[in-house]
């Protein structure tokens, strides 16, 4: 029998009316063991064989369906929608969906009433050990030797153990070698992150600790090799491994992780399956945002700093105002022309400001050009000086030409430059390879940046964070007026 033929197969009415109770199932809730997760109808229905019921679980006619059920779900209701299929009387779905877990996998069935045909499943029952990715694709120093040998590090995304090993020891999850995740080492690798413990390494998993401070979820991601398009439904439910595949990539995450017992890692992140990243890191307290190749990121830290950093072009547009402010210096350093063009007046001021061309400098009035000093004015050149006009007209007071008295101009110096690191891709990582000259006094590059090197000006704030306890003086209440906790807890 097919896995199609068990999701289309007709329960008889016998077997869901009162009038033959023996039929009828057990409420539950059962263990089902999930056998296939393809559903026609696509309504996240699976095909499950329950655990101590009669029949063979390699026999489709043994199998059982179970209709899933959401958390939450709802649509707008029918009272006064007419006929006619358009946006106002169509009813609006929503919700939340999650997609059927692998075949393999065991569920928790209930069947309404005992009625063979309102199974669900309400749960999935995780395995007793391998949970390590869950929810964050958590790292580990647990890593095989040779993955630590290859990588050059002893901290690394990795995968489940392998509990069929009979040379492992199930009872020693958190201890047993684990399979690197060579997905995960690439990306971050690529991305400049694979030795940064903030933004590219985690510890969020549900093994870390118990009772366990890890929230979040992760999806299975996409399986590998991808199941062919032209594949009819059919053939694809009779082998549910081109549904499967052999493995899976990295699925999207979404953690909220309230720290390690040190305080640790108490962050909120939001991360794709191919790297794109939002995270707000408390433990840190920095806010940092990246694409999935590294080229471009922007992160708010903990002093106040804002850095950005893009490989390519920074761009903005304005349709009204676009303004600058800053209580210090303003810094701009072009390693090509730096062009500025107003299409009214241009005005620029400051209490000495010096213009210099390393080799020439231009200037030019359309109409007319000033130049014109509260004082004393001084036009000097090292070589030939040249004065030409229709009419050249010199007026003072007293006029001396080659008389002495003549005050040559000073000197314009350059700003000066800072040294910065520059970062680029080796074979494998990106790293420091030389110096980026610039005047100014800290420039993002691509990760890993060394943000302890780029201080830049001294900060003004003390960059801690905000603990409770400063929350909380804040508010007016400190924490000695919450009563002894630790006494209470004891009561």
């Amino acid at each position: 029998m097919s896995f199609l033929r068990i999701f289309n197969r007709v329960v008889p009415k016998y077997a869901t009316t009162e009038d033959r109770p023996a039929v009828r199932l057990d409420k539950g809730p059962y263990i089902g063991i999930v056998k296939a997760t393809v559903d026609p109808l696509r309504k996240g229905r699976l095909s499950v064989f329950l655990q101590g019921m009669p029949g063979r679980e390699d026999d489709p006619s043994s199998w059982r369906v179970v209709n899933y059920s959401s958390p939450f779900f709802g649509q707008t209701p029918d009272d006064g929608k007419g006929p006619t299929n358009d946006f106002v009387n169509s009813n609006h779905s929503y919700g939340m969906w999650m997609s059927p877990p692998d075949v393999g996998t065991r569920v928790l069935c209930v069947f309404v009433e005992g009625d063979p045909n309102q199974g669900y499943y309400i749960a999935c029952l995780p395995d007793t050990h391998n949970m390590h990715a869950v929810p964050g694709h958590a790292s580990s120093t647990t890593a095989k030797q040779e993955d630590k040998e290859n990588y050059g590090s002893d901290n690394m995304p990795v995968v489940e153990f392998n509990d069929r090993n009979e040379e492992l020891n199930p009872e020693n999850f958190s201890t047993n070698p684990k399979p690197a995740n060579p997905v995960l080492v690439g990306l971050l690798m690529f991305q400049g992150l694979f030795r940064d413990a903030v933004r590219g390494l985690t510890s969020s998993s549900s093994k870390r600790e118990s009772p366990s401070r890890v929230f979040g979820i992760n999806t299975p991601g996409r399986p590998y090799p991808e199941i062919p398009k032209d594949i009819p439904n059919s053939e694809v439910a009779e082998n549910q491994k081109l549904r499967v595949g052999v493995f899976r990539f990295p699925g999207h995450s979404f953690v909220m992780d309230d720290g390690d017992v040190d305080g640790k890692n108490n962050l909120v992140r939001l991360r794709t399956a191919g790297g794109h990243q939002l995270l707000m890191h408390d433990s840190e307290n920095v806010v940092y945002i990246a694409n999935s190749t590294g080229s471009a990121w922007m992160e708010f830290g903990k002093d106040g700093k804002i850095d950005v950093y893009s490989a390519d072009s920074i761009s903005y547009y304005s349709g009204k105002d676009f303004n600058i402010t800053a209580e210090r210096s303003v810094n701009i350093n072009s390693g090509g022309p730096l062009n500025l063009v107003a299409k009214d007046g241009a005005f620029m001021e400051g209490k000495a400001v010096n213009i210099r061309g390393s080799n020439s400098f231009n200037a030019y009035g359309g109409t007319t050009a000033n130049l014109k000093g509260g004082g004393m004015v001084s036009v000097s050149g090292t070589g030939l000086a040249n004065f030409t006009g229709a009419a050249v007209a010199i007026k003072g007071l007293i006029t001396l030409i080659n008389s002495g008295g003549a005050v040559p101009a000073g000197s314009v110096s350059s700003p000066g430059t800072n040294t910065h690191q520059k970062v680029e891709r080796g074979d494998r990582e990106w790293s420091a390879t030389g110096t980026i000259e610039s005047i100014a006094t800290r420039v993002p590059t691509h990760e890993p940046f060394n943000r302890r090197s780029e201080q830049g000006p001294k900060a003004t704030s003390t960059g801690s964070g905000i603990g409770f306890g400063t929350v909380l003086q804040v508010a007016g209440v400190g924490l000695t007026a919450l009563g002894n906790v630790t006494d209470k807890l004891g009561d």
